[in-house]
C-alpha cells in the first residue's frame, strides 16, 4: 500500500498529466533553496508551486488567479495527515532545494528533456535497513552507493528492502524503466532485476531482460519497442510528428492531447486555462505517467507499490 502524506500529494500533483515533473532549468526561484521546517511546508510549497504556475500561465497567454492555486493546493495539501510516511524522516535541506528547482521548472512550462531531480525524492528519506519490511522505495535507507528499493519479488506479499539489481541481457526480471517512467509485474522469485531502456532492454513476457525492438519489428508490450517507436497491432511503429492524430501519448514524438500530436519544449506541463484558475481535480490528461509513482523515493526507481499480475502495462497482460 501507498501511505498518504503532504509529500506524496506534492510530488503527486507534480506527476499528473499537467505540471508532470519538477527538473529541467535549476536556477531562479523565489524560495532560494534553504532549508525548509516541517512548520512552513505547506505554506511554503503552495508559494514556489503558484508562483512557477502564475509566471508560465502568463507565458502562454492564460488568465492566472493566484488565490485560486492558493486554495486549490492547499486544499490538496492538507486533506493528508502526516508530511512524510511512516518509515521515513523529513529532511528539510531536501525540500528546499526540492521547491527552487520545481518553481523554475513549473515558470519555464516544461523544457525538452528535462526529470524530476533525485533531489525531489529525498524531502523524506527512508529508515529502514537491508532486510526490513516495507511498503514503498522511499522507506528504505539509501546507502552511499548503489540503490535500494521495496521489492514485492519473494512472492509473500509483504515488501522488503533489497538492493536494486541492474539487470543484464537474459537476466530474470521483474519491471521496466524508460526515463522517469516503469513498469512492474509480479515475476517469479527471484526475477528481481529491473532492465532499463537506456541499456537497450526491456522486461519481456518471459521474465528475462531482452534486447528492445526496432521500427518494423514484432511487439506484444507497450514498452518493448525501441525509443522514438510505440507497439501499434503487434508492430514497433514509427512515433508521430506534431499534428499528426493520436489518441494516446506513446504514439507521438511529443505528446497528445487526446486528438493531434503536440511538440515539445513550448508547454511541456500542458498547463491549461482550469489549471491557471486554480481547478486542479479536473485537469489531469494521459501523459503517460499512470504506470510510475511519483513516491518512489529514487528517481526513475520501480513502482512502490505491491506489484500484481495484470495491472495495466505488466508483463503477461
Amino acid at each position: 500500500m501507498q501511505h498518504g502524506s503532504l509529500v506524496a500529494t506534492f510530488l503527486g500533483g507534480l506527476a499528473l498529466g499537467t505540471l508532470a515533473g519538477c527538473g529541467g532549468d535549476t536556477t531562479g526561484g523565489t524560495s532560494g533553496g534553504g532549508p525548509v521546517p516541517e512548520t512552513q511546508f505547506v505554506d511554503r510549497t503552495v508559494s514556489s508551486y503558484c508562483e512557477g504556475l502564475r509566471v508560465c500561465c502568463q507565458k502562454q497567454g492564460m488568465v492566472f488567479s493566484a488565490a485560486g492555486c492558493d486554495a486549490g493546493l492547499r486544499s490538496g495539501l492538507t486533506e493528508n495527515g502526516s508530511i512524510c510516511e511512516p518509515g521515513t524522516t523529513y529532511d528539510a535541506a531536501a525540500v528546499g532545494a526540492c521547491l527552487e528547482q520545481a518553481e523554475s521548472y513549473i515558470a519555464s512550462c516544461g523544457s525538452a528533456g528535462s526529470s524530476m531531480p533525485t533531489v525531489c525524492n529525498r524531502m523524506c528519506v527512508g529508515n529502514q535497513p537491508l532486510g526490513a519490511t516495507c511498503d514503498s522505495n522511499q522507506q528504505c535507507a539509501q546507502p552511499a552507493s548503489g540503490e535500494v528499493i521495496c521489492s514485492y519479488s519473494t512472492g509473500s506479499g509483504q515488501g522488503t528492502c533489497m538492493p536494486l539489481v541492474h539487470g543484464q541481457l537474459g537476466a530474470g526480471c521483474r519491471s521496466s524503466c524508460r526515463q522517469n517512467s516503469c513498469t512492474v509485474s509480479s515475476g517469479p522469485a527471484g526475477a528481481d532485476a529491473t532492465c532499463y531502456a537506456d541499456d537497450g532492454l526491456y522486461c519481456a513476457n518471459d521474465f528475462t531482460c531482452q534486447n528492445l525492438v526496432a521500427v518494423g519489428g514484432a511487439c506484444s508490450l507497450a514498452w518493448s519497442c525501441a525509443t522514438g517507436a510505440y507497439c501499434a497491432a503487434g508492430v514497433c511503429t514509427a512515433q508521430k510528428a506534431a499534428g499528426a492524430a493520436c489518441t494516446n501519448y506513446d504514439e507521438c514524438l511529443g505528446s497528445c492531447d487526446g486528438t493531434t500530436c503536440v511538440g515539445s519544449g513550448a508547454n511541456d506541463l500542458e498547463v491549461t486555462a482550469e489549471i491557471c484558475a486554480g481547478n486542479f481535480d479536473n485537469s489531469t490528461s494521459d501523459t503517460g505517467t499512470a504506470t510510475t509513482s511519483p513516491t518512489t523515493g529514487r528517481a526513475g526507481a520501480p513502482p512502490t507499490s505491491p506489484p500484481t499480475s495484470g495491472q495495466a502495462g505488466a508483463p503477461g497482460t
